[in-house]
């Protein structure tokens, strides 16, 4: 399998053989707070041209509401929740699953941003609480976790009308939901971990990134990736679910959601192979790499140089400057 360079023809031909547009948002339609150029107009375009288009993001810091806001502010009108797809999504689908029936007396520790708490709540049926922000500006002190499993020595839930500090058991946490936490320190860590160590709790992962790009030059910071294997190395296990790319848990769903048949006739749109392009071909749909991100033609040559089943799954089938390249060269097709 090899990586072709989008020319007018095969954008062209490419984009007749589509009826959807999968598109990762950062890297693609923008870096840090930098939309990149092109992007509000090739949305426009391929809206008219009868695609339908949907934002998948690993991004599980912000629910789908703030993250629509955040499209308003930037420029791109007219994307809906309904059109966006996020691993916090993704992972409050699977906790409404686990729990449907079930006792709604119980917390959910989450290792995340305030939008993580947010999409889950707006998912799950009231009853069911969050956790996970008390622990935000809290001091490790490891002697006074010593006795954690039976005396009371963390802070209660904010929604509790307690204001006793409780015991691990006594959280009442059934699972442990972990994202990108940009406030993540060692007692977090260490709570999550002696909660991960309970019976029967469940560990759910919304993505596993190393790192994600900021700014204009794309300099990588930590990912949620880098939590969830802290979490894994105290606790000594690893997530049960992932619910972000390239793990296909959020892509079974769109597809469920918008009864798509043919994999095909999906374009994913992405800028990492091993998240975005990994996901696509996993899938089944065709793919393109574009250039605004992470990684380049570099990464391609030596997934290629694999060989084997790797080289498949990261390989895409196109590779383009960017998504404003998808409507310009299409645009120069001869008819």
């Amino acid at each position: 399998m090899s990586a072709a360079r989008l020319t007018p023809e095969s954008a062209k031909s490419l984009l007749n053989s589509i009826d959807y547009i999968l598109l990762d948002i950062d890297g693609v339609l923008w870096s840090g707070d930098h939309v990149f150029e092109g992007v509000p107009e090739t949305l426009q375009w391929l809206r008219k041209q009868g695609k339908q288009v949907r934002f998948l993001s690993n991004n599980a810091t912000m629910s789908r509401t703030t993250m629509a806001k955040k499209f308003i502010k930037r420029g791109l009108e007219g994307v809906t929740t309904s059109e966006t797809y996020t691993s916090a999504y993704a992972a409050a689908l699977q906790l409404k699953k686990y729990h449907q029936g079930g006792s709604v007396n119980e917390n959910i520790l989450v290792v995340g941003e305030q939008g993580l708490h947010d999409e889950i709540r707006a998912v799950l049926a009231a009853g069911f609480y969050t956790y996970g922000l008390e622990l935000n500006n809290r001091k490790f002190v490891p002697n006074e976790l010593s006795n954690a499993m039976k005396s009371g020595i963390v802070p209660p839930p904010t929604a509790s009308a307690s204001t006793e500090p409780l015991s691990i058991p006594n959280l009442k946490c059934t699972t442990v939901v972990a994202g990108l936490d940009l406030h993540l320190n060692m007692y977090k860590i260490a709570v999550a971990g002696l909660v991960l160590q309970q019976p029967n709790v469940r560990f759910v992962a919304t993505n596993e990134d190393p790192q994600y790009p900021v700014g204009m030059d794309g300099v990588l910071v930590p990912g949620a990736g880098t939590g969830i294997a802290a979490l894994s190395t105290v606790s000594g296990r690893s997530p049960d679910i992932v619910c972000g790319k390239p793990h296909l848990h959020m892509m079974k769903l769109l597809f469920e959601r918008e009864n798509i048949k043919d994999p095909r006739r999906c374009l994913m749109i992405g800028d990492r192979l091993s998240t975005d392009i990994a996901f696509g071909n996993g899938a089944g749909c065709q793919t393109m790499l574009v250039l605004t991100g992470c990684e380049g033609p570099k990464e391609v040559a030596a997934a290629q140089a694999l060989g084997g089943e790797k080289q498949k799954i990261l390989t895409p089938n196109y590779i383009a400057d960017s998504l404003n390249a998808l409507r310009l060269l299409a645009s120069q097709a001869k008819l």
